[in-house]
């Protein structure tokens, strides 16, 4: 006889669904410190403030993963993600003082903040996912 199963899935694999959206976020989190880690790592191009646009898009895929992660679709999810980010961003930039070659700048810390609110608040509030059809869109053309 074999013993009952526990209630909510496959035993073993409690959580294994919320836990793994945050795998992306620690592999992304690893490239952004691996890139850190190069020394005398300059943008390419020569126009003005390309640095800060690198920052802003680098951390806004961050920003839509980890708000991808929380899962919430609120403020207080898009709050909670941009937190998170900020303090990868002090940590990174941190972390690159000590890069020969690299330097931490407040600048670039509040260009990756804004950055990873604009990433979240993309997947918070732009309703850009397709909803689920239902038999209703299916009798009707759809």
């Amino acid at each position: 006889m074999t013993p009952p199963r526990p209630q909510g899935g496959t035993p073993g694999r409690a959580g294994a669904g919320p836990l793994r959206r945050w795998i992306p976020v620690a592999v992304y989190v690893l490239a952004i410190l691996a890139a850190s880690s190069v020394p005398n790592l300059r943008p390419p191009g020569s126009w003005p403030l390309r640095d800060k646009l690198i920052h802003l898009v680098e951390y806004g895929i961050l920003g839509w993963l980890s708000a991808r992660a929380v899962g919430s679709r609120s403020t207080g999810g898009w709050a909670i993600t941009v937190g998170l980010s900020a303090v990868v961003a002090t940590i990174d930039e941190f972390y690159q003082s000590f890069v020969p070659g690299r330097f931490a700048s407040l600048a670039d810390a509040v260009a990756d903040i804004f950055g990873a609110a604009g990433g979240a608040a993309a997947w918070t509030w732009v309703p850009w996912r397709r909803k689920p059809r239902t038999d209703r869109d299916r009798t009707i053309g759809g």
